[in-house]
């Protein structure tokens, strides 16, 4: 026991989850009977997580295709627009642009990236309303309620195609095919 003395262990957990699992107060009761010291880390916060979303992106593009630094505005801006919070976490910037990146090589360089960046923007926040899939609602083009965003990037026939092709997983031709019929 002697040479365990000098061992700390340190067991991260979620006090919230805890509390669920024991229900009614006896979560906090499990963890001050466990634990001897309960120390609280803070969350990460991104003071300037713009900065980090455009340094994150370029390196996830440096590999072989370019990002136009107007791909890289709107994308960022969509992002501002439709996702961020006042604490936007590093790993969900990391996540979105990993999301971004494997749709972007899955579709091919002919889809601009703020299309496939809306899509997948609407993508996570989404719902099913009125019994209407998601992809049913991009199909129809109202799966963006923001007047400004739809304004912005879907108020025109080629971005009604971009959608349609990511849906459908299909070139942009095929994508504007598929809206005839």
């Amino acid at each position: 026991e002697s040479c365990l003395a000098n061992v700390h262990i340190i067991v991260p957990f979620d006090r919230a989850r805890v509390r669920v699992s024991f229900g009614d107060g006896d979560g906090d009761d499990y963890i001050n009977k466990t634990f001897d010291v309960v120390y609280r880390v803070a969350p990460p916060i991104l003071k300037d997580w713009k900065k980090y979303f455009v340094e994150k992106l370029r390196e996830a593009s440096s590999d072989e295709r370019n990002i136009s630094e107007k791909d890289v505005e709107d994308t960022s801006d969509m992002f501002d627009l439709l996702y961020a919070r006042a604490n936007v976490l590093p790993r969900v910037i990391i996540g979105f642009i990993n999301d971004l990146s494997t749709m972007h090589n899955v579709l091919g360089t002919d889809i601009p990236l703020k299309h496939i960046a809306l899509y997948l923007l609407a993508w996570r926040s989404s719902k099913t309303e009125g019994g209407r899939s998601f992809e049913d609602q991009i199909l129809n083009g109202d799966f963006i309620k923001d007047t400004y965003v739809r304004t912005m990037y879907l108020d025109s026939q080629e971005a009604q195609r971009c959608m349609t092709a990511i849906v459908y997983q299909v070139s942009l031709e095929k994508g504007g095919d598929i809206l005839l019929l």
